[in-house]
């Protein structure tokens, strides 16, 4: 029997979730071949279209897939890719480990999610299935058991997915309330109507002098780089004449401007720093870890 026509009840794994740019890669030419989506060449996305085609009727379909990319992405592609695979199966339960993501691996990368599908006809009327979303506590961390409280277990309907591409993410931190508002509250201008990227004005950037302006932050020096060759450093008159605000202060939820000094160490990059008439720095590419967020390596 070939490999195509080989037809189970059930298929159960932990597929890669690699973006590797390599384009002979078999599951490259697979999804061409086959004209199905793989957004930014996720790997996981190709093992979940081959492992439908796989399935006799009634037969399921159980991944540990990333949640950005098959949940929480927002690009055209991913959302596309996110609304076809609601259409061509049907989803049964959908849990979203995003909240236990260091508590179920201490070095993880990217939050995971469970999914469980299977496969749709075509005149198949609209559906609901299971979304759950255990929260982080004690009891996974000692007794590595996961805990799912009545409030974080929910439903999604195919419409709502196919209308909102953001309905997972909303309803993983939304109980019907909280959404309610968020309703009201998309209604207001967001915080994107006030500030400009410094890539799209940086040309023009003097005559925007009395508008937020946002852009790649300043390097600071590695200290313990100094005897590297070649490693140079500098300083900058615009960054130290300018508040700055440390990453450890990203961790509580407001920041008075006026308890913040400028930076008086040297540094490795300015970034956009000299053409800003900046009210606020702090250090590029800040990213998440266990307890706060830190500059990236």
């Amino acid at each position: 029997m070939s490999e195509e026509r080989l037809k189970v009840d059930v298929v159960v794994g932990n597929p890669p979730w690699a973006s590797r740019r390599e384009p002979d890669r078999r599951s490259i030419a697979w999804y061409s071949d086959h004209g199905l989506p793989m957004p930014e060449n996720e790997e996981a996305w190709a093992f979940a279209w081959k492992a439908l085609r796989h399935l006799r009727d009634g037969g399921v379909v159980g991944f540990l897939l990333p949640a950005m990319g098959f949940l929480h992405n927002q690009s055209k592609e991913a959302v596309a890719a996110r609304r076809q695979l609601a259409e061509t199966a049907r989803l049964l339960r959908v849990v979203n480990f995003a909240d236990l993501r260091f508590q179920l691996f201490d070095s993880a990368v990217r939050p995971a999610a469970l999914m469980i599908f299977g496969p749709s006809s075509e005149d198949a009327p609209g559906y609901r299935f299971d979304y759950w979303m255990p929260k982080a506590n004690l009891n996974l961390s000692m007794g590595r058991v996961i805990t799912l409280s009545s409030a974080d277990k929910g439903s999604v309907s195919s419409r709502q997915l196919a209308d909102d591409p953001s309905v997972f993410k909303r309803r993983l931190w939304m109980n019907d309330p909280d959404a309610k508002l968020f309703g009201y509250l998309t209604a207001l201008p967001s915080l994107g109507d006030f500030v400009l990227e410094y890539k799209k004005v940086r040309y023009k950037i003097d005559s925007f002098a009395d508008r937020w302006v946002v852009g790649n932050g300043f390097k600071p020096v590695s200290k313990q780089r100094f005897s590297e060759r070649g490693h140079c450093r500098e300083r900058s008159e615009a960054i130290r004449s300018a508040p700055y605000m440390p990453i450890e202060s990203l961790r509580i939820l407001a920041q008075d401007r006026w308890d913040l000094r400028p930076f008086e160490d040297e540094i490795r990059r300015t970034g956009a720093s000299q053409r800003f008439r900046t009210r606020l720095r702090w250090p590029s590419r800040a990213r998440a870890t266990r307890d706060n967020r830190r500059p990236a390596d």
